[in-house]
């Protein structure tokens, strides 16, 4: 929106007292108005002065579009329209550009105004205000109060923020401080023996925590030394991996001239691994060794 300025000239160097304006306030030029003094002055206007020490530079080009429209003055109306629609795409193309701000460590911003994106306008500038504190970003939240953040914030000084606002920082210690008052180090020491070590579970409640045999070897057919062999191998190798319950066949020997050899030999195997800690309990899949051709193992992974 353009404001009445008592400089703006014609070409003619005749002040434009009255300038026609439409119906939503914004002057409406001829082709005969030098818009670049216009520019000009507004420039200076927004902005009189820049400090070398901002470290910022421009040009005081005017927009190409602007500057083609202005030379063609001698169009008439139809140049008017031109320069005015080439005048809003410039106001539009300012407003929406994002300032370039440096930022020092500290997160705050040096000088006070920036130059907008450069897309051939040089002339416009927008004034950038400080970045967001954490105050006004916890007003932009969704649906589930979770607050929007974009780039220009500084996630750092947002925690540093928040942890001064909510004191997390002192409430460890302090809730340290209140358990340990009126305590010395035998009361602590014997608050702790009083619990005591939680009992064991009993090994019935253990195995009913054990699923159904997940793996099965067979003997059948093997000599005495081979089986004791393939069974130690086997049984270590599947509790390293996590098994729970196997089961062995081994047969009850009635095709055998001498009985049933192997129900021995696994036997005594199970039983030294009880005790080394890899075999939790078996048992006879029939409850009698001499009516069972199978075992069932139940291997230690419960503590």
């Amino acid at each position: 929106m353009f404001r009445k300025n008592k400089n703006i000239k014609n070409i003619s160097g005749k002040p434009s007292e009255n300038p026609r304006k439409n119906r939503n306030g914004i002057a409406v030029f001829d082709g005969n108005t030098d818009l670049y003094k216009i520019f000009s002055d507004m420039e200076d206007e927004l902005d009189p002065k820049i400090s070398p020490d901002h470290g910022y530079s421009y040009e005081s080009d005017v927009h190409p579009n602007i500057a083609d429209s202005a030379s063609s003055g001698s169009s008439g109306a139809t140049s008017s329209i031109s320069v005015i629609k080439d005048v809003k795409h410039v106001i539009k193309d300012a407003k929406h550009s994002r300032p370039n701000s440096k930022v020092s460590p500290d997160h705050e911003i040096h000088g006070e105004d920036f130059h907008g994106k450069r897309s051939g306008n040089s002339v416009f500038r927008n004034r950038s205000s400080e970045l967001p504190s954490a105050s006004r970003l916890a007003m932009r939240k969704d649906k589930h109060g979770i607050p929007f953040l974009d780039g220009s914030e500084s996630l750092s000084r947002l925690f540093r923020e928040k942890s001064y606002e909510t004191g997390e920082e002192e409430v460890f210690p302090k809730l340290l401080e209140d358990s340990l008052k009126g305590k010395n180090r035998d009361a602590i020491m014997r608050e702790k023996s009083d619990r005591g070590v939680p009992e064991p579970l009993p090994l019935k409640k253990r195995l009913k925590r054990y699923p159904p045999a997940q793996n099965v070897l067979d003997l059948h057919g093997m000599t005495s030394a081979a089986a004791r062999q393939r069974v130690e191998q086997w049984l270590r190798r599947l509790w390293r991996n996590g098994f729970f319950t196997l089961q062995i066949i081994v047969g009850r020997g009635i095709h055998s001239e001498f009985g049933a050899v192997l129900p021995d030999v696994v036997e005594d195997i199970l039983i030294r691994l009880k005790k080394e800690g890899v075999v939790l309990w078996f048992e006879w899949d029939r409850k009698r060794k001499s009516q069972s051709g199978a075992l069932i193992v139940y291997l230690n992974q419960f503590d």
